[in-house]
């Protein structure tokens, strides 16, 4: 546990002021504060990586009908958003925008390590579960799937 050498020293002038309560209590609320802040940026790195896994499915899957401007167009938003955001890792986004930048120019080698990335992130985000398997599905099929199971139809 580390001392917090300035806040020591406050507290002890606030007890020596006689304003110890006073100065537990804004401790107290400077800490929650700092447990919601902590917490907020928990739950935006999380979003950020759900994001991620679900654009890396989306890119895969232009990339699977040979769309590599389509996962070009994706990635310089992705950064554009990320680069915007302070603190936030760009690094992988930034690796994805210049290989699909490299592959979109015909670069054949490029094109390659984006695709084996893409599949790599889908493969991750199916592990934690941010991607269902159903994301690989054709559109058609899904929605198949769901006006017979709007009308009662089991599947299997």
């Amino acid at each position: 546990m580390a001392i917090d050498i300035e806040r020591a020293l406050m507290g002890l002038g606030a007890a020596v002021g006689g304003e110890a309560p006073q100065f537990r209590q804004q401790m107290m609320q400077e800490d929650e504060m700092a447990r919601k802040r902590g917490l907020e940026d928990e739950q935006a790195a999380e979003k950020r990586k759900q994001t991620l896994f679900a654009d890396a499915s989306a890119a895969s899957n232009l990339l699977d009908q040979g769309d590599v401007g389509g996962v070009l167009g994706l990635m310089q938003d992705r950064f554009q958003i990320l680069s915007q955001i302070p603190n936030v890792d760009t690094s992988h986004t930034k690796r994805y925008l210049q290989l699909a930048q490299a592959a979109a120019a015909g670069d054949m080698e490029a094109k390659d390590r984006l695709t084996t990335e893409m599949n790599n992130a889908v493969t991750a985000g199916k592990a934690y579960n941010q991607i269902s398997t159903d994301s690989n599905l054709p559109a058609s099929y899904k929605a198949l799937r769901l006006r017979a199971r709007d009308s009662g139809l089991e599947e299997g």
